[in-house]
């Protein structure tokens, strides 16, 4: 399989679940052109990481505040949210957003591990991403607010083993752990 139409084919399914993550936690997702989205500089920011023998993954989400709030599990308390329980909630959200990426590569043949997220609370989004390699923006319309979400693929070798078709294992479902 050709790095470009892997390439395509992850971003696609990486939109997919994005979409799907923040529709889970009761917000409707829509993605926009990312002219429309400004100001997400001082954001919170969680970046987490996945690979196989084929490839790494790096997805950065870049989440204000009252996005963190409004999806927060708590709906109830939503009001008497401290900000580390939404820091802790940002980096659970980038696990939800990484592990579903994860089940949908298994429909494909591809087996990721995942890494574990870092948050970064009071940092520029442009300190974060100076050292990363090149990431492909996706910008979100989340009810009335934005959010900004970033994935880069590294190959690692020329010779992928993906399966463009979906062979649609159903073996792990989502919140299910499957271990090899």
């Amino acid at each position: 399989m050709d790095r470009d139409t892997v390439h395509t084919h992850i971003n696609s399914l990486f939109q997919t679940v994005c979409i799907e993550v923040f529709e889970a936690h009761g917000s409707s997702a829509v993605l926009c052109d990312q002219s429309d989205v400004d100001g997400l500089n001082s954001a919170p920011i969680a970046v987490i990481d996945a690979g196989s023998q084929d490839f790494e993954i790096l997805a950065l989400l870049v989440i204000p505040m009252s996005v963190l709030s409004l999806t927060y599990p708590m709906q109830d308390e939503i009001i008497n949210v401290d900000e580390s329980e939404l820091e802790d909630w940002l980096g659970e959200f980038s696990n939800q957003t990484i592990g579903r990426l994860k089940n949908k590569l298994l429909n494909h043949n591809c087996r990721l591990d995942l890494g574990l997220p870092d948050t970064y609370f009071d940092s520029n989004l442009q300190e974060v991403l100076a050292d990363k390699n090149k990431l492909t923006q996706y910008s979100f319309k989340i009810d009335q607010e934005y959010v900004n979400t970033y994935l880069g693929i590294e190959f690692l070798t020329d010779e992928l083993r993906f399966d463009l078709e979906d062979t649609q294992d159903t073996s792990a479902g989502e919140g299910e752990l499957e271990l090899f």
